[in-house]
Parts: C-alpha cells; sequence; structure tokens
C-alpha cells in the first residue's frame, strides 16, 4: 500500500508500507474471537486503515515512531509496525 501523508504545508510524501504482515497478524487474533471468516478480513482492514487515518502525520514523519525490542517484521530502521500498535486493542475483550 502507498500512503500519501503530509510531512508539512509543503512537503507530501510517499510510503510504500507493506501492510500485509500485519494483516496477517490481525486475522491470526480476530481468528480467536470471531468466526466469520469475511468478518475478520473487515475487521483486519478497518483497523489497519484507521490506524493509518488517525496516525497519518506520524508515519510521515517515520524516524518519531517507537523502537521496539523485537521486530515481528521488517520495518523502516526496525521501528515498531502497526500489528504492533494494534495488538493491545486487538486481545483486549472489548475489541468486539
Amino acid at each position: 500500500m502507498v500512503l500519501p501523508l503530509v510531512r508539512s504545508t509543503e512537503e507530501i510524501v510517499f510510503i510504500n508500507y507493506d501492510t500485509d504482515p500485519c494483516k496477517k497478524f490481525c486475522v491470526c487474533v480476530l481468528k480467536r474471537k470471531i468466526e466469520d471468516e469475511e468478518e475478520i478480513q473487515k475487521k483486519a482492514d478497518s483497523m489497519i486503515l484507521e490506524f493509518i487515518f488517525k496516525h497519518r502525520f506520524d508515519l510521515a514523519h517515520w524516524h518519531g515512531l517507537e523502537d521496539f525490542k523485537y521486530n515481528r517484521h521488517n520495518t523502516y530502521f526496525q521501528k515498531k509496525c502497526i500489528c504492533q500498535y494494534l495488538e493491545p486493542s486487538l486481545v483486549s475483550d472489548s475489541l468486539l
């Protein structure tokens, strides 16, 4: 997925962010809570897109994202990936 992000009023950056590994993780966790496969796919997509929308300015300034103890999959400069940010809400009982 290519994300057009505004870094400032004078600069737009395009980031190629492969959300597939994050989606696979989200789907795996959601399967524990939701039975319908279509609903799982829609929920995973919506969670990732909502995160991107809410954090688009943070993503545009990639260096400001948190480092993480381990990397679930490769990210730019080993920063925390989207599914690591989503993990607390994914495992929460209040997800649904």
